[in-house]
């Protein structure tokens, strides 16, 4: 992966693949932790 792209791709997320094409960059990104906190819990 190029890395200009590197600093835009926050830590929590794994990318599984790059499309370029002329016009625009495509990422699939995935989440690397399956659990999540609820957002309406208080900590």
């Amino acid at each position: 992966m190029p890395k200009r792209l590197l600093p835009f791709i926050p830590p929590s997320l794994r990318v599984v693949a790059v499309t370029a094409k002329p016009q625009h960059v495509t990422l699939l990104a995935v989440p690397r932790s399956t659990a999540t906190r609820c957002p309406a819990r208080r900590l």
